[in-house]
């Protein structure tokens, strides 16, 4: 029971430096973020052009794996040595995926609405926030290092919150089981106490 309680205090912990490292050190975490994807895609092509020469030996292939990995190995060398200009594209990507998946949700309450449907304010203004934040890291430069900073509190306050409600289990179990230990205690001296007057009854 003590490992599990270390094992997700240790886990919490590190989603707190995790938050810490995103909130307060937002411009290093961008450029760790855009390294790493950089490095893993390098990484993932090089490994599917290896692949496609092997393949090529055995049989006779279409070739989209050497396109992709180019592609990927191209992306991926842009990210590590032009990482400034990797972070504005990211944002851009981003928000404007962040204006695509909300935009048809948008569109499917305007059409609902229009035919007397009833609309679900809350996923209604999700949507609505979604879209603006696409907007405003298409548009302002300052919007994913704010948007970094804000997920940066929120996994703070989920760890913390993770590591309060671990020790508040343990606590409560560590409790049952004292009681459950007390109650098989005097459960057995009951028994004991039944068997020596038993004996005892049995020599008269």
């Amino acid at each position: 029971m003590k490992n599990t309680l270390y094992s997700k205090v240790i886990s919490n912990s590190l989603y707190i430096l995790l938050g810490v490292f995103m909130a307060f050190f937002t411009n290093m975490f961008e450029f760790v973020l855009v390294y790493f994807i950089g490095g893993f895609l390098l990484i993932s092509g090089i490994m599917e052009i290896i692949t496609f020469f092997i393949k090529r030996q055995e049989t006779v292939t279409i070739g989209h794996e050497l396109i992709i990995g180019g592609i990927k190995a191209v992306i991926g060398t842009f990210c590590i040595v032009m990482t400034n200009d990797a972070i504005g594209i990211v944002s851009i990507i981003f928000g404007l995926y962040l204006i695509v998946i909300s935009f048809l949700p948008l569109l499917f309450n305007i059409m609902v609405s229009s035919n007397g449907g009833k609309i679900d304010l809350w996923n209604l203004g999700l949507h609505i926030f979604t879209m603006l934040t696409g907007i405003c890291l298409l548009f302002y430069n300052e919007t994913m290092p704010t948007l970094l900073s804000i997920c940066g509190i929120l996994i703070i306050a989920r760890g913390i919150f993770g590591i309060v409600v671990s020790v508040i289990s343990y606590n409560k179990k560590r409790k049952m089981m004292s009681i459950m230990k007390k109650r098989f205690n005097e459960m057995i001296k009951e028994n004991n106490v039944i068997d020596c007057e038993s004996e005892e009854e049995k020599s008269e």
